[in-house]
């Protein structure tokens, strides 16, 4: 076995043929990584299974790509629209915070229902204004408010 002059693979037997990083002329490059066996405690469960592709663990973490973001900039335009009318993270600081913001979701949301798409005076969608009103008490609710680390951002 030859490590790669170029790079972090290693060589196993095979026939000559370009490194797979570096065009060192060699066959059957694989990371140094993917030499440890599965059964090591110090690496994640596959490790050792050697593939010409690139690997990358990252089952059962928040897949971000799903989200639909041109619906998302509508919920972020309604945010900034907000924060310049009353001031960033005003929603932190508003008394009964949880009960009007309950109400002013169901305001948006029966707007929508009865057929008024956009809210008139922002211009933006209504469903956008009550996702709103649901990120903030899910935010609520996980302690998001009393977050002092989000301030001055």
């Amino acid at each position: 076995m030859k490590e790669c002059a170029n790079c972090l693979y290693r060589h196993i037997d095979g026939d000559q043929e370009p490194c797979v990083t570096c065009d060192n002329p060699y066959s059957n490059w694989v990371s140094n990584v993917l030499q440890y066996k599965p059964q090591d405690a110090a690496f994640p469960k596959g490790i050792g299974v050697q593939s010409a592709a690139g690997v990358k663990y990252d089952n059962g973490k928040p897949q971000w790509s799903l989200l639909p973001f041109r619906a998302l900039t509508q919920v972020v335009e309604v945010l900034t629209y907000g924060a310049k009318k009353y001031a960033p993270d005003n929603w932190k600081k508003v008394p009964d915070a949880r009960r009007r913001y309950i109400d002013a979701g169901f305001r948006h949301f029966t707007a929508y229902a009865t057929g008024e798409t956009h809210d008139p005076e922002t211009g933006k969608h209504h469903l956008a204004h009550a996702i709103c009103c649901l990120l903030y008490l899910v935010a609520f609710d996980l302690g998001e408010h009393n977050d002092k680390s989000n301030s001055d951002v």
